[in-house]
């Protein structure tokens, strides 16, 4: 059963706060989606987590409501998936260890670090020491590397099963692996109800030299259509992980990697980049990232596929207050809608609507002016679509703006390369 990323988003709208009570229904239909972007090969079946798909169908980190929920499934999804394929496939984890934090005993296991990301699980093995009233949590001392941390959490909570999972992620994780260090130090810190600092733990994570065991497939396949002038350069493959390195300008705006895209191997196997991870790979280069890999994947024959390039938009509209909406705009060979434009009290709201052609809404422009905060999504019944609000404070009132939506567009033409892989 084909699940629609917008029935579920549907489902979503509306709910509050962290701790989310997800109904029967929203349940299924995310646990289905799941079933749709599961790697063919996966010898252990995936448990699916409730509302596992969240970060598939709308992105959390414009979404505060949703944002520590979802990092419980952005762990979920972006570390098991790639990790249980690799552990399945022999992948050697490093060597698990006991530690002591204050009266707690704990156990650091499933250790694993790759050019993105260090996880490991951590589980209390005296949780009858934890009461009612008590909450845990454990996390990674921002001093123990160098470098920037985008994730770090670990949650204890009283059911019985104390054990939850860390995952840090950043210029610092890549930095270190890029290294190639035979070990890695990390200070620990436990606090208790979210104030209290229970005490620190110095670990050493010893580091199998296969862990550094990365191939590359060079591609340098050039591709240019009317205003586009692509180059796909190559395919970074790790155990857990591959990146896709991509450059390209189109219409004088830059390419932002390819959509829809994956890697087929002639054995059926398709590897997808079913979660949408992606940044900047180094100048003028852009990389994404597909998890799991196709590292252990024996197949002779590989063939990467899209349906087109992503593009990030630096184009100007012209919004005037007295204008009548919603009002249909041409915006990079598109259609555009502006659903409403408010101004009161010095504040200017510009509300889109979201469509097919757009990948990603994010904070726009007024007369060079970045927004105020961060935008928020809402579903609106009578598009069947999400609204994106752009928020500007202190903006004098005038008839016409110079805004500019910063959207990511959908720039189609399929694309198929043979692949030269010698796994």
């Amino acid at each position: 059963m084909k699940i629609d990323d917008k029935e579920i988003d549907k489902l979503l709208y509306g709910f509050q706060g962290d701790d989310i009570d997800i109904p029967s229904e929203l349940d299924l239909k995310l646990n289905n989606k799941l079933e749709e972007i599961k790697p063919k090969g996966n010898k252990n079946k995936i448990i699916a987590v409730v509302a596992s798909i969240l970060l598939l169908s709308i992105s959390y980190t414009t979404i505060p409501s949703f944002k520590s929920f979802a990092n419980q499934i952005f762990s979920y999804l972006f570390s098991d998936i790639g990790i249980e394929n690799a552990i399945n496939n022999g992948y050697e984890v490093i060597e698990s260890q006991d530690i002591n934090i204050g009266s707690y005993n704990m156990t650091i296991e499933n250790i694993y670090i790759d050019n993105l990301r260090l996880g490991f699980d951590i589980k209390i093995n005296n949780s009858e020491k934890i009461n009612e009233q008590t909450s845990l949590d454990l996390g990674v001392n921002h001093e123990s590397f160098d470098g920037g941390v985008s994730m770090e959490y670990a949650w204890f909570t009283n059911d019985n099963n104390y054990k939850s999972n860390v995952s840090v992620m950043g210029d610092g994780i890549t930095n270190l692996y890029n290294q190639k260090p035979d070990k890695i130090e990390l200070i620990l810190e436990l606090w208790e109800n979210g104030d209290k600092l229970i005490g620190t733990s110095n670990v050493t994570f010893n580091i199998p030299k296969e862990v550094y065991d990365n191939k590359t497939v060079d591609i340098n396949k050039n591709i240019n259509d009317d205003k586009l002038n692509l180059t796909i350069k190559k395919l970074e493959i790790s155990p857990t992980m591959m990146y896709l390195i991509t450059s390209g300008i189109c219409d004088g705006n830059d390419v932002s990697g390819l959509y829809n895209f994956k890697v087929v191997s002639d054995q059926g196997n398709i590897f997808k980049d079913n979660l949408g991870i992606s940044g900047l790979g180094g100048a003028n280069e852009f990389k994404q990232t597909i998890v799991p890999s196709m590292y252990y994947d024996k197949s002779k024959k590989f063939k990467l596929k899209a349906d087109g390039v992503l593009v990030f938009c630096n184009e100007e509209l012209e919004i005037k207050l007295d204008d009548t909406y919603p009002k249909k705009e041409k915006y990079f060979g598109n259609e555009l809608i502006i659903k409403e434009v408010i101004y009161k009290n010095g504040n200017l709201e510009v509300k889109m609507i979201e469509n097919e052609n757009i990948d990603h809404l994010s904070s726009g422009m007024l007369d060079g002016k970045e927004c105020s905060s961060s935008g928020v999504y809402q579903y609106d019944e009578e598009s069947n679509s999400r609204v994106y609000t752009h928020f500007f404070e202190n903006i004098e009132e005038k008839n016409v703006y110079k805004f500019r939506p910063n959207l990511i567009m959908k720039y189609k033409i399929p694309i198929e390369i043979d692949l030269k892989y010698n796994n």
